[in-house]
């Protein structure tokens, strides 16, 4: 059955990501035992993550289909599952673009060229009735979560491996009339090393069609400081079917207690606290507040 559910999912992407480095041998493993040490990593994360000195280099399509390309600097701060807030401007000047998440919420606000903020509801993302933004703020924030899904609705792992990765899927029931007879579908798969530290380097969300709705590969791992957990210091993010990547790159990550955390850290902007700039703010989404469909893409946690 399982063999069914993974043919019917599409295939794995054609190459892997990049080695490491390391000239070690690779190290054949248990299931279990490669569990065990990812949320064992992700575990020692028990609050927020700050940087204070990022750079992103962000190249997408506007509605148009004009080709934008954005060499930024700026602050992260993450707090798991959903909570992000990236701010970034040039090398001097202010704020030009916020990318967001919070429980409820994503965004993305663009001032310069664009001067718009869009907006959606994480209970819709991927629906058919909601519209699309270049860079996902949800899977932004699901791709930097140390460790592997705790969703409910996701069963795995389903492990398969090559000469130099385990890679782990998870599945989940696919649209259908009933509980019986509905197909399985790969959701999302979690490439890890074989060597030390044995860590994902590569992240795969997939859409109810098979297709990849969002790749990202982590480099650069380091301890994020004494005893902390091993964090990616360099984030690569490609959303294919948009023709967008991302790419992050921190020049350290710094823990920050739930306690330190401004109160309204995470608040979606509204028209007062945004950019002068910012003309325009559009729900991608409005139209399925008063309808109920199931997802295409890819869940955002």
């Amino acid at each position: 059955m399982w063999l069914i559910a993974l043919g019917a999912a599409g295939c794995f992407p054609r190459t892997e990501p990049g080695i490491s480095g390391s000239v070690a041998e690779p190290i054949a493993r248990e299931t279990a035992e490669i569990e065990r040490v990812i949320r064992a990593n992700g575990s020692k994360l028990d609050g927020a993550l700050w940087s204070p000195s990022i750079s992103v280099y962000a190249e997408f399509p506007d509605e148009r289909d004009v080709r934008r390309s954005y060499n930024l600097e700026g602050t992260l701060l993450y707090r798991p599952p959903r909570d992000l807030r990236i701010d970034l401007r040039p090398t001097l000047g202010d704020p030009v673009m916020g990318i967001g998440s919070n429980v409820e919420d994503y965004w993305l606000w663009i001032e310069p060229e664009l001067h718009r903020m869009r907006w959606g509801r994480h209970a819709h993302a991927g629906k058919p009735c909601a519209g699309e933004l270049p860079v996902r703020p949800d899977q932004l924030a699901a791709v930097l979560r140390p460790g592997l899904p705790d969703d409910t609705n996701l069963l795995g792992p389903i492990r398969t491996w090559g000469p130099n990765y385990d890679k782990l899927q998870y599945v989940r029931r696919g649209p259908g009339d009933g509980s019986a007879g509905e197909p399985w579908l790969v959701d999302r798969e979690y490439w890890v090393e074989r060597v030390e530290p044995f860590m994902v380097r590569q992240v795969v969300f997939r859409d109810a069609l098979g297709r990849i709705a969002v790749s990202a590969r982590l480099d650069d791992y380091r301890a994020a400081w004494d005893r902390g957990p091993m964090l990616p210091h360099r984030v690569n993010v490609l959303w294919p079917r948009e023709n967008a990547h991302f790419t992050l790159r921190v020049e350290g990550w710094q823990p920050m207690p739930n306690e330190k955390v401004h109160p309204r850290a995470f608040e979606r902007p509204i028209r007062e606290t945004l950019p002068a700039g910012v003309a325009t703010i559009e729900q991608i989404d409005a139209s399925c507040e008063s309808r109920s469909s199931p997802p295409t893409s890819g869940p955002s946690d």
